[in-house]
């Protein structure tokens, strides 16, 4: 039995989940939507960086967890590109509130795809489907939003990361990992 927590986490401004998984099954609460639609950005950073940093920590101690953030992609527009102060504020709190420091992973948006389909571009729900065809076992029998499976995909990326080894990762998922940044 694996004792680490893997942790998948997916930002937005609106809404941002976490997925927690420990010896491949994901763990109760899980995944988590935390929502904060109201108020100004600022309000919301500040809430989000308090919930994500609870539900992050609250499963196990930082040397038993692994984590995987996805960054924000490059062809942001508009009111969207307030996700990028909202990841860095997210990835700084994860880094600097507890004692000690988890791995940190930083995975892209084509990662996350090509970890999940086998191709780095697509449309954002080819990943909820990669998702069932991979690991549909170890879903929740209620289907995933597009939020959740990201997170989840992000867990097992943590996960694959932390045993790059494992006979169930396909080759193109040990490239992808292969290319995935630590922070710090």
């Amino acid at each position: 039995m694996n004792d680490t927590v893997y942790i998948g986490i997916d930002p937005g401004l609106t809404v941002t989940t976490v997925v927690a998984m420990r010896d491949g099954k994901l763990l109760k609460g899980y995944p988590e939507g935390i929502v904060h639609s109201k108020g100004t950005i600022l309000q919301r950073l500040i809430a989000y960086r308090e919930d994500v940093c609870e539900s992050v920590y609250r499963e196990a101690p930082c040397e038993e967890m692994v984590v995987c953030i996805e960054k924000p992609g490059y062809n942001l527009r508009g009111d969207s590109v307030n996700i990028i102060p909202l990841f860095f504020y997210l990835l700084e709190g994860i880094v600097v509130e507890p004692e000690g420091l988890p791995p940190i992973y930083i995975v892209a948006p084509t990662s996350l795809k090509k970890f999940a389909t086998g191709k780095g571009t697509g449309k954002k729900s080819t990943i909820g489907q990669g998702t069932e065809r991979l690991w549909g076992e170890m879903l929740p029998e209620e289907l995933l939003t597009p939020d959740e499976a990201d997170a989840f995909v992000l867990a097992k990326m943590a996960e694959a990361l932390d045993n790059p080894d494992d006979e169930q990762w396909t080759k193109y998922q040990r490239d992808t990992i292969a290319k995935v940044e630590r922070y710090l």
